[in-house]
């Protein structure tokens, strides 16, 4: 590992340019491992993820909606920010998102930092972030601290880059789909939901629908009948047809139902993918027929939703 002498992130031992600060690093000489003590892992791990994401924070934009939008994909060859030798690069971020979901342990305050990146510059790093973030909130055991990490993914649903609203909401639909209460926030997940689902980008305007659905809300049934109705989009149909499903509306299960016997493979997926968590009974019936099937891509994903209703009941 090559410690950058300016930003102090361990990059890689052949390279050259720091990947966080674009510091010259082809003349620090490698480190050898750390010793294989879990404190000095954790210690180590937490330090360097947070040097690197601490640096990603400073840079993050206004967190207007409308200035984080415009920003969170900046043109091909644009520089986020200029280093000692070089633009800033996300590869050290990500790498540090991806060392921190390994981690069992991590301080409240360092998980809040963390939600911070879910508002950068760099979209993947914010869907990341999202990501890491909802995982979290579903395990964390302290009620207080899970509450507030939820409300940051709402805050991400209504106002960071694209991608990162829509892991945003996905994570906190999903953290609702297997039982967290939202407490407080039960009417900000339908402010949310609402703004999300009247964007003209059918994948957020589904991620609404998604959220919505998972809240037991109905508020937004009559736009996700419409959708099912007249949208000249299969997946906007069929995303719109498993909120119906969840909400227990005839017509999106019967929608499900047929496209998971399609010949669309990518749409049958799906379908019986949102199987997993619709309001039917009939939808177990389904899915064991489908398990037991000639096709084993459609064996393998009916029995994987058979699974999930089961964990859930």
């Amino acid at each position: 590992m090559k410690e950058c002498p300016s930003c102090g992130y361990g990059n890689p031992d052949g390279a050259a340019i720091c990947a966080v600060c674009g510091g010259n690093v082809s003349g620090v000489v490698p480190k050898p491992p750390p010793p294989q003590s879990r404190t000095g892992y954790y210690m180590l791990v937490s330090g360097a993820a947070l040097v690197v994401l601490g640096v990603a924070v400073y840079l993050l934009p206004s967190r207007h909606a409308r200035v984080v939008q415009r920003s969170a994909q900046p043109p091909a060859g644009a520089a986020d920010k200029p280093g000692r030798d070089g633009p800033f690069s996300y590869d050290g971020v990500l790498a540090s998102l991806k060392r921190m979901s390994e981690l069992k342990y991590l301080p409240a305050g360092d998980k809040l930092r963390t939600a911070g990146v879910m508002w950068s510059r760099d979209d993947k790093a914010g869907f990341e972030a999202a990501r890491l973030v909802g995982s979290w909130v579903r395990t964390e055991p302290d009620r207080t601290f899970a509450l507030a990490l939820f409300g940051k993914l709402l805050d991400a649903a209504a106002s960071a880059g694209p991608r990162a609203r829509l892991e945003a909401a996905v994570q906190a639909g999903t953290a609702l789909w297997i039982g967290f209460d939202p407490g407080r926030y039960s009417d900000r997940v339908g402010e949310v939901a609402r703004g999300l689902a009247s964007e003209r980008d059918p994948e957020l305007e589904s991620a609404g629908f998604f959220l919505s659905a998972m809240a037991g809300r109905s508020d937004l049934a009559p736009q996700m009948e419409d959708v099912l109705a007249h949208s000249p989009s299969p997946s906007s149909k069929l995303y719109a047809a498993c909120a119906l499903s969840r909400l227990g509306i005839e017509g999106g299960y019967s929608y499900l139902a047929g496209a998971s016997a399609g010949r669309d493979a990518g749409l049958r997926t799906e379908a019986i993918s949102c199987l997993s968590y619709s309001a039917f009974p009939e939808a177990v019936r389904l899915l064991h027929e489908l398990a037991v099937s000639s096709d084993p891509a459609v064996v393998k994903n009916a029995r994987k939703a058979l699974l999930i209703r089961g964990y859930l009941k």
